[in-house]
């Protein structure tokens, strides 16, 4: 994930530090400071953050550090306001940023209750969803399983900061993706450490899952290595493509092209735009191409290598609902419109 351009590593990493600072504060208010400022920071990088706000407010309460926890809300929550810097310089920047955030494709689909219900439901599907996700996420059970006896001897901050980071995400999230999980891996690692560390322990069970998170990583590691090796570079690829795609023409392409390219092409849609909207219906390359067309997409690319998707047409298929192929070289496709 460190190689994914997203902002769930740096969330991660000021999540850790902000509560290594709580845990170690003991009544050291610089410390409690430091913390809050870090969580507000993970604010700034994502409003995922907020989770970290959370559960540093809550953890404090529970300890019963009522001072503290006032400490870290005012200060938290006054650097995340930076957030709001730009957007209050900018003409009716507040009218703007909500109807962005209102009706943006990635929140607006989880504002009803029954779409934000089926979220909630579905949500451990972060963790075990795909097999690199299934693997950590086993070793842990097996451990909170084996160890069960000794749970409530974990050092209660880790304890209760977790969970409430657990329980901040389910209430927020918009969806149940995988790459969330990063959010919470260093804490799934410490609760896996101090589990094993109350009492060390080796059996056949604990090998049998340790090769099963090892081989799943070798293989997710080794499929990596495989596709930057076998692949041309993303940006050298999509140059190459420039030539055959319409200039001022709407697109619908990978998300992928999209971060590489948005600044030769001045109107792009994404595949994960559609996705929102996707029904998975019995016939999903006349969905995509009927959406496509009544959005008034001139062209639409595919990857068949590096972002397979299942709403692609056949490899080389001529025509498809109102659009026709006219390049095509074995990995991209590009479909303009007819």
């Amino acid at each position: 994930m460190s190689f994914e351009n997203r902002p769930e590593m740096m969330l991660a990493s000021l999540g850790l530090w902000s509560f290594l600072c709580i845990y170690t504060a003991k009544n050291k208010n610089w410390k409690i400071v430091l913390a809050a400022i870090l969580a507000g920071l993970a604010v700034l990088a994502h409003l995922n953050g907020v989770i970290y706000l959370i559960a540093g407010v809550a953890t404090l309460i529970y300890l019963k550090q009522y001072r503290q926890a006032v400490i870290f809300a005012l200060i938290g929550g006054l650097t995340a306001s930076a957030y709001f810097i730009d957007v209050l310089q900018a003409e009716n920047g507040l009218s703007v940023w909500y109807y962005q955030f209102r009706n943006d494709p990635a929140t607006q689909s989880t504002f009803g209750l029954w779409p934000k219900l089926f979220v909630m439901l579905t949500y451990l599907k972060v963790f075990f969803i795909p097999l690199e996700n299934l693997a950590l996420s086993l070793l842990f059970v097996f451990m909170l399983w084996q160890q069960r006896k000794y749970i409530l001897e974990l050092p209660v901050d880790l304890r209760i900061y977790a969970v409430c980071l657990f329980v901040a995400f389910w209430l927020i999230t918009k969806r149940n993706t995988a790459y969330y999980m990063i959010l919470f891996i260093p804490f799934m690692l410490l609760i896996l450490y101090e589990l094993y560390r109350l009492k060390p322990f080796v059996n056949k069970k604990l090998k049998g899952v340790l090769i099963i998170y090892f081989i799943i990583g070798t293989y997710g590691m080794a499929q990596i290595i495989y596709k930057n090796l076998s692949l041309d570079y993303l940006p050298q690829a999509y140059t190459k493509l420039r030539g055959h795609i319409p200039v001022n023409e709407l697109g619908l392409v990978p998300i992928t092209f999209f971060f590489n390219e948005y600044e030769h092409y001045p109107n792009l849609l994404n595949h994960e735009n559609y996705g929102y909207y996707d029904t998975h219906s019995s016939d999903p390359v006349k969905e995509i191409t009927n959406w496509s067309h009544k959005k008034n997409v001139g062209f639409i690319l595919f990857d068949y290598k590096y972002r397979p998707e299942y709403f692609h047409p056949k490899p080389n298929t001529k025509q498809i609902p109102f659009y026709r192929l006219s390049f095509y070289d074995g990995r991209f496709a590009v479909y303009t419109r007819n």
